[in-house]
């Protein structure tokens, strides 16, 4: 996810006429503040496609769980509080949004669902 940068914002505005710079700047925060506040039903709207995606697809699953393999795009990520099975283990989303990686790995998105006592590891 990409993250605003104050100081770069800062330093092109060094590059906007002087008499432009007020309205630019105002427009630029009105904008980006408009855009802060739609992002939680932009984010419920990507979880809801995403998960009339999976279940339109009927994938593969173990168990009752999806197991997870490469969504085919960035629409269709695996939603917010999805399990999937993958190399063995269970895992949950914990991105706000839909996710493309792969659990397991250096991103953080998934958390490794503990197995309850008396189940069988394969």
């Amino acid at each position: 996810m990409n993250t605003f940068n104050m100081n770069a914002w800062i330093e092109a505005l060094r590059d906007i006429p002087e008499g432009e710079t007020f309205i630019n700047c105002h427009r630029a925060m009105v904008n980006e503040y408009d855009r802060r506040k739609r992002l939680p039903e932009t984010r419920a709207q990507a979880n809801a496609v995403a998960a009339q995606y999976y279940e339109a697809t009927e994938p593969k699953r173990k168990d009752g769980v999806v197991i997870w393999k490469k969504p085919p795009a960035a629409a269709f990520g695996y939603p917010t509080g999805y399990h999937v099975i993958h190399k063995r283990k269970e895992w949950e989303n914990t991105a706000p949004e839909p996710t493309l990686a792969e659990p397991g790995d250096d991103s953080g998105t998934w958390i490794e669902v503990p197995k309850m006592e008396g189940e069988p590891v394969e």
